[in-house]
């Protein structure tokens, strides 16, 4: 690729009209092309490293269930001061490593002794956790909570939308429709149990328990078909 650009360097004595007494400079750049590099376009294939957002079970829990070594852990984390983020951040890792490794007669009755050390730190770990363990302890926290609020609708029915329920999460659903039986709630607790079964594949206790609490809520629906002559 080439281009030429022409300069006019105009004496004091130079006309306009006749366009004389001036040196003119003709100048011819050239641009060449020297090499194109090479470009890597291999695509690596994801599918064995592909991991779902879903909770996690964590199949060898921890020997030793101590539930007071967690909550001194969470005291020492939520007296840190935020400057000090860096040893923040390896406590919690730390912590919800143990929670992890927690069975839910462990962690069950640390929820409300976690609640009065910090809320949100409690709130933080159950939700890093992943585990049914944790979203069970999730769903003790909102029993807690006001019948009336909207937050538990919300919270419910995010739970029900996890991609692999447990037959923990399914008795913690039916627990929370019988302590509030709203719309939401049905819905996500319904939602659990034909996920449940669409991957398992099977009946468990926990679906013939949602199945009778249902048959009650709904009562005796045969009544009396009428035809019509």
């Amino acid at each position: 690729m080439s281009c030429t650009r022409g300069q006019m360097l105009l004496s004091m004595c130079f006309s306009f009209t006749s366009g004389e007494h001036g040196i003119t400079n003709v100048g011819k750049q050239e641009l060449t092309l020297v090499q194109v590099s090479p470009s890597n376009e291999i695509v690596f294939d994801h599918s064995g490293i592909v991991k779902g957002l879903h909770m996690d079970a964590v199949e060898d829990k921890s020997a030793i269930q101590d539930k007071d070594a967690g909550l001194n852990l969470l005291r020492e984390l939520a007296s840190l001061p935020e400057t000090d983020g860096e040893k923040r951040a390896h406590l919690f890792h730390v912590l919800v490593s143990m929670v992890r490794g927690m069975k839910t007669e462990t962690l069950s009755p640390a929820i409300p002794e976690a609640l009065e050390v910090s809320s949100a730190l409690t709130y933080q770990v159950l939700a890093q956790c992943g585990t049914p363990e944790c979203s069970s302890a999730i769903m003790q926290i909102f029993r807690t909570f006001d019948t009336s609020s909207l937050e538990v609708d919300a919270g419910v029915f995010a739970m029900g939308l996890v991609s692999n329920p447990s037959a923990l999460l399914i008795n913690d659903m039916l627990e929370m429709a019988k302590y509030k039986p709203s719309k939401p709630i049905m819905y996500a607790l319904s939602n659990v149990v034909k996920r449940f079964y669409k991957a398992e594949g099977k009946l468990i206790p926990e679906i013939f328990a949602v199945a009778e609490f249902m048959g009650s809520q709904l009562g005796d629906c045969s009544g009396t078909r009428t035809t019509l002559s």
